[in-house]
Parts: structure tokens; C-alpha cells; sequence
């Protein structure tokens, strides 16, 4: 079975159609943060719900389901907050928000045998710690208690960085970011697993950005802000 596994959408409705359109699937994987940065949360959120098997919350998602803060990166706070308030609450219906508050922090799957954990952050803080290869060790694959984890694969996302990386008995894989990778290349990211091939493969899907840049440029009003939100979406 081919598994689709991708994240941090961040309400870019054309990154995701690329997807949808271009790559073959059989089972789909999103590991949280559909709204906030981008100006399409709804239709973004229509697209996610649509072709996810499986979803749990990002801390995006959160904040715009309960109100709260979101606690991403001092850098970028600024500017999601600003999208979050003039772009996501105001597009996002009744109903829409009431999906949001029904997501999980975190899931898990059986896929042809593999067990498969889903989070937005880490598996020992599912909404909010960012784990790179630089940081990651194993003290991440516990529970809130503190203790040890099963062996298996652990899917992260958050940090809109590509990861695989085996740690001991545990397997990390972070598919990037599906709407606004940050590694100077505007292409989304995503990872198919294999699991008849016991394979993973990374991918970036080409997509045409004039429309989102548009977008952007039509929806959020404050200069400043507007050249921030390019610079995260790879548009300057």
C-alpha cells in the first residue's frame, strides 16, 4: 500500500490540488496545521478533510478551535497572528470550526501490519515542540508521564523540515511542509511509504504560485505584514 503522508497545509489550496492531482495513493496521512499563513483556510480545510484517511490537530488548528494562542516561533508569531485574526476566523464557517475542535492531538494506525503514530509536534508534546535532526534523541518518544514508548514509526511534522532519521527502536519521519516548505524552495513537500516495498520516498510536487501570491497580496493589507507572509511562502 502506498501511504500519503503530509503536513502543515497552512491554507494553501493550490499546493494541496497539485498534490491531490499528481500523486498516486492508496491510504493518506496529514499530521496537522491546515489553516493560518495561507488565504484559503476553508477551501483548504474542504481539500484536507476530503482526502485524509487519517488527520490529527496542529497547534494552528488549535488556537483557531479554541481560541488560544498559537505558541509557534517567536519569528513568525506576528504575522500568524495577524493571518489568523483578518483571513482564517473570518472565512472559516460555524461548522468548520466545530471539525477543527473535534481533531485529535494524536492518533494512531494500522497500516498492512505497521503501526503508524501520528502527532503535530513530538510524540511527548503532540501540539507544540519542534524536533529537527538536531535535536531530536530519544527522550521525545515518551509518554506525558514520561515513559518509554513502543518501538515503531513516529510521523512529526511543525517544522516544515523534511526528516528521517532511526533513533533505537523508534523511526522518525517529518514529510515537510505540503503548503509552505521554508527551505527556499516553494515546492510542497510530502513522503510516500511503501509498505509493500518497505520504501519511503520523499517528493516535491511543482506547482504554479501566481495565483497564491495574488492571493496574498489581495487579502492581507499591511505592508509589512504582506512581505512577511511572501518571504514563508518562498515568494520574493
Amino acid at each position: 500500500m502506498r501511504v500519503l503522508i503530509y503536513s502543515d497545509a497552512h491554507a494553501n489550496r493550490d499546493a494541496l490540488r497539485a498534490i491531490f492531482s499528481h500523486v498516486e495513493y492508496d491510504f493518506s496521512l496529514f499530521l496537522g496545521d491546515i489553516v493560518d499563513y495561507g488565504p484559503w483556510p476553508a477551501e483548504t480545510l474542504d481539500l484536507v478533510r476530503a482526502n485524509s484517511d487519517v488527520m490529527v490537530m496542529g497547534n494552528h488548528d488549535n488556537a483557531v478551535a479554541f481560541g488560544v494562542d498559537c505558541r509557534c516561533g517567536q519569528s513568525n508569531h506576528d504575522i500568524s497572528v495577524y493571518t489568523r485574526e483578518t483571513i482564517t476566523v473570518p472565512s472559516l464557517s460555524r461548522e468548520d470550526v466545530a471539525f477543527l475542535q473535534t481533531l485529535k492531538n494524536r492518533d494512531s494506525v494500522d497500516v498492512d501490519g505497521i503501526t503508524l503514530n501520528l502527532v503535530h509536534g513530538s510524540p511527548r508534546n503532540p501540539l507544540y515542540e519542534y524536533v529537527n535532526a538536531k535535536n531530536i534523541d530519544q527522550s521525545i518518544f515518551t509518554t506525558d508521564m514520561g515513559s518509554p514508548l513502543d518501538a515503531g514509526y513516529y510521523l512529526m511534522g511543525h517544522t516544515h523540515e523534511a526528516l528521517y532519521l532511526q533513533i533505537g527502536k523508534y523511526v522518525a519521519i517529518n514529510p515537510g511542509s505540503a503548503g509552505q516548505a521554508r527551505d527556499n524552495d516553494p515546492r510542497p513537500s510530502i513522503c510516500i511509504l511503501d509498505t509493500e516495498k518497505n520504501s519511503l520516498k520523499f517528493m516535491r510536487i511543482d506547482y504554479d504560485t501566481r495565483a497564491l501570491k495574488e492571493a496574498l497580496e489581495y487579502t492581507v493589507k499591511d505592508k509589512a505584514m504582506l512581505r512577511k507572509d511572501l518571504e514563508l511562502f518562498n515568494l520574493l
